[in-house]
């Protein structure tokens, strides 16, 4: 588990709680049962409106990517990013098309797609 990640949402509940016990109010009232399922019932439901089925059936793998650690070679990115921007200088955007077979990491192929479609 990515311990960054349960640190920041800790750190988020900690100040609401902390801003809301400053401000008078009694802490019991953050742990009625009605009003969570007010708040999280509405926000998934205002979430699973607002997306297609195809997206909301990634959110458990998105969710276990958000809290386990991911290995990334920054250096390695850095060069390859440096890379691909020297050769779009020389030759232009759209020989960039010939590095996405050798681009692994998903984000940048798809930012590097639209580049060149030119979106």
């Amino acid at each position: 588990m990515d311990i960054t990640t349960l640190i920041g949402l800790l750190v988020g509940v900690g100040c609401m709680v902390v801003a809301f016990l400053m401000d008078g109010g009694h802490l019991m009232a953050l742990l009625k049962p009605t009003a969570a399922i007010i708040v999280f019932g509405g926000t998934i439901g205002a979430t699973v409106a607002g997306y297609k089925l195809e997206e909301i059936k990634t959110v458990p793998q998105l969710l276990r990517i958000a809290f386990t650690e991911q290995n990334v070679d920054i250096v390695g990115l850095i060069r390859q990013l440096a890379g691909i921007a020297d050769k779009a200088r020389r030759e232009g955007l759209l020989s960039l098309e010939q590095e996405l077979a050798d681009v692994e990491d998903r984000f940048l192929r798809q930012g590097l797609q639209l580049i060149i479609d030119g979106t």
